[in-house]
């Protein structure tokens, strides 16, 4: 069938987006999709990956008018309704806050994205703390009125760490916060063969890198299109899934990668594989009751983990490992092949779950590096409460102590991002998970005791035993 010329095509979300602020029709071409510029504000080929581009939050901020305006006009004179001319009172600020990457670089913004009469774009960058020279390691802080969010990475050898740096898109209003943040483990086994075109580099390193930017690529519009109210703000993991491939399949072809081009190529390896974690967040607090509500969804390929952590119910996983073991425990002790990861040679697709929870938790997203090296699952929400204990005695970063702790126990690269909602600060955190942290102390005592590997093993039996219901809640098909 002939292609008809005069079929229009839908308009870009950014330009929906300056339609919503209010921008002239000349004013659209200064108001440019940051994904066509790299991180030194060049221009590039859209939707290209580039590993120097670092997650955002994207924060609207209220219009402010002048006493004297006519204020049902939204920045139209009185009487002018015609004119194209929109007064600076009106101008809207969005702020973009950047985590930086590991190397501290700073992102610039676009040089055509500037501002306009109608909007004002401004950034603020988070750095990297604790880097280590020559080595991929770093942590991170951001806080508002209704989250605060940790991130740490680090690589087991201090060199290069097939685990991305954490992600983290968020945008915010007074009474609400939208957040889509997750953690990328390139796959070291099945992606071991080098990127011929740099040597320094293995596929899983680059996969990681690449489905990370895809993500954010992904995610940003629909964070900002659920803020301001736009629709189409719904995360698809079918969709996810379907932009992941295309973009792996691409990059591989950039890269000079795939079947065939390697020795090491065999029904063991693949091209581009990766795992995903990640967790879209809804967050709205009732302005009269003061209720929280919180609703996450899931996306998920491999062994990296979503968990909430809450008062009541402690650590729960909400995230299937795609392995053929069902047992948590079980999967620590045998470390079962993954039957579903993100690749570009292989078919997969991300599970996708909703899940809605009242009141405050915390969310976190890791790869195997935090939850594959404790002696039973639920250890790591005993490592968890004991660094916010120490950060509030000791001064230290949280990001920090939970970095140092689980670099201490694992055997492999580690990244995690966690989003603390709806307590007032540390202290609370820790007074509302007091009870929860002294029983886990008890509890995994025992395991501290010179003990025969028969003996351990009993014990760590007993432990699970203890736990197992309610970790396993979600993965049985229990909701909140």
């Amino acid at each position: 069938m002939a292609r008809n010329p005069r079929r229009s095509r839908p308009k870009p979300f950014w330009s929906l987006l300056a339609d919503r602020l209010g921008l002239s029709s000349d004013e659209h071409d200064s108001f440019l999709d940051p994904r066509d510029f790299d991180s030194d504000g060049r221009e590039q080929p859209p939707r290209r990956t580039t590993s120097h581009l670092t997650p955002v939050s994207v924060a609207p901020v209220p219009t402010f008018y002048d006493q004297d305006e006519d204020k049902s006009s939204f920045g139209v004179s009185k009487g002018s309704r015609d004119e194209t001319r929109v007064h600076h009172e009106t101008r809207s600020k969005i702020e973009v806050t950047v985590l930086s990457d590991r190397r501290d670089e700073r992102v610039r913004l676009p040089k055509k994205l500037k501002s306009s009469a109608a909007i004002q774009v401004e950034l603020a960058h988070v750095p990297c703390l604790d880097r280590i020279e020559n080595s991929d390691s770093g942590t991170w802080t951001f806080k508002n009125h209704l989250v605060e969010i940790y991130g740490f990475f680090s690589a087991k050898s201090r060199g290069l760490s097939e685990d991305s740096e954490p992600l983290l898109v968020t945008a915010s209003t007074a009474q609400k916060q939208r957040l889509f943040m997750g953690v990328f483990d390139g796959m070291g086994g099945a992606g071991a063969s080098v990127v011929e075109r740099d040597e320094r580099f293995t596929e899983a390193y680059r996969a990681s890198r690449i489905a990370r930017m895809e993500c954010f690529n992904y995610s940003i519009e629909k964070v900002v299109n659920g803020i301001l109210g736009l629709g189409r703000d719904e995360i698809s993991g079918r969709e996810l899934s379907a932009s992941l491939q295309d973009q792996m399949k691409e990059r591989a072809k950039d890269l000079g990668i795939g079947p065939g081009t390697s020795r090491l190529r065999g029904t063991l390896t693949k091209t581009l594989p990766t795992t995903l974690a990640c967790a879209d967040i809804a967050i709205e607090r009732n302005a009269s009751s003061g209720n929280l509500s919180v609703r996450v969804r899931t996306l998920s390929a491999g062994d990296s983990r979503v968990w909430v952590l809450s008062p009541a119910r402690g650590l729960q996983q909400l995230t299937h490992d795609d392995v053929d073991i069902e047992d948590p425990l079980e999967q620590l002790r045998q470390d079962p092949p993954m039957t579903n990861v993100v690749s570009a040679s292989v078919e997969f697709m991300l599970n996708d779950v909703k899940r809605n929870f009242s009141g405050p938790c915390v969310i976190i997203a890791a790869t195997d590096g935090v939850g594959g090296y404790v002696r039973s699952p639920g250890e790591v929400e005993l490592h968890l409460l004991r660094c916010f204990y120490q950060s509030e005695r000791s001064g230290i970063p949280v990001a920090t102590l939970m970095k140092e702790a689980f670099e201490g126990i694992a055997h492999d690269d580690v990244s995690c991002v966690l989003s603390v909602i709806g307590f007032s600060g540390i202290s609370e955190l820790n007074h509302a998970f007091e009870t929860r942290r002294h029983e886990l102390e008890a509890r995994y005592e025992s395991l501290n005791t010179e003990l025969s590997p028969e003996e351990f093993r009993q014990v760590v039996d007993e432990i699970w035993a203890n736990e197992r219901s309610r970790y396993c809640e979600f993965l049985r098909g229990g909701g909140a």
